[in-house]
């Protein structure tokens, strides 16, 4: 059964690091199976694959995207009226 999730995703891009925040809906028990928790959550919400490129940091498998990503945060959203207040606050 798949769980609500706000996801902050760390970006580093050369000399720029940002982060990107979202809820996103994973299966837990998936999740656990995973060999790595971060590449699945990356994977679920962008759709590529992602290798591990040095402490942590994870790149797009695909050759055009040098940005790194890593998972900053991922907490659980418990109730269905906590995703709603999120929502307008700006976090989808």
């Amino acid at each position: 059964m798949n769980k609500r999730y706000v996801v902050t995703i760390e970006i580093r891009d050369g000399e720029h690091e940002y982060f990107s925040t979202c809820q996103h809906q994973l299966d837990p028990e998936e999740m656990g199976k995973a060999e790595n928790r971060d590449a699945y959550v990356l994977k679920d919400i962008n759709g590529h694959d992602h290798v591990e490129s040095w402490s942590g940091w994870w790149e797009v498998d695909n050759g055009y995207d040098y940005r790194l990503y890593r998972i900053y945060s991922l907490v659980e959203i418990r109730e269905l009226e906590h995703a709603e207040i999120l929502r307008s606050y700006g976090v989808y």
